[in-house]
């Protein structure tokens, strides 16, 4: 049996969370000693690291509450499956996105590192694929 702040930090998390997911219902309320202790027994613990795994691997709170709620589907790996397999599909969404403002931008700057010396230092119009007219306007000022 532990105390909540052990079992927090048991868990690399603050008692606080530990409340809230119990307040949510991910975690069960503990029973209290007869000084008003909360007492976490070897089940808790157990959920709660089942909690926190599914945590650590990028689910929601409410994708959690619904993965060890559900009864329409009773196997806990297949239903844990199918939810990995749409953040798979999203992160790879993501990643493609992301390599793509990658590319992009690892262009635009060496566009800017191309610009030729008789720019003006404040002229960016490399960088944004624009026809510079920062040559012409200095020259004008000069």
């Amino acid at each position: 049996m532990l105390r909540i702040g052990k079992f927090a930090a048991n868990l690399g998390t603050t008692p606080k969370t530990i409340r809230y997911y119990e307040k949510i219902g991910l975690l069960k309320t503990p029973d209290r000693t007869d000084q008003g202790y909360r007492m976490y027994d070897a089940d808790t613990v157990n959920r709660a690291k089942l909690v926190f795994g599914l945590r650590r691997l990028g689910l929601s709170i409410d994708e959690v509450l619904d993965l060890l709620t559900d009864e329409e589907e009773p196997s806990l790996r297949k239903r844990t499956m199918a939810l990995l397999d749409s953040h798979i599909r999203e992160l790879g969404v993501t990643i493609s996105v992301l390599q793509g403002r990658f590319d992009d931008l690892s262009s635009r700057h060496s566009a800017l590192l191309a610009l030729p010396r008789n720019h003006p230092p404040d002229c960016i119009c490399g960088a944004l694929y624009v026809p510079c007219t920062c040559v012409r306007d200095a020259k004008s000022t000069s």
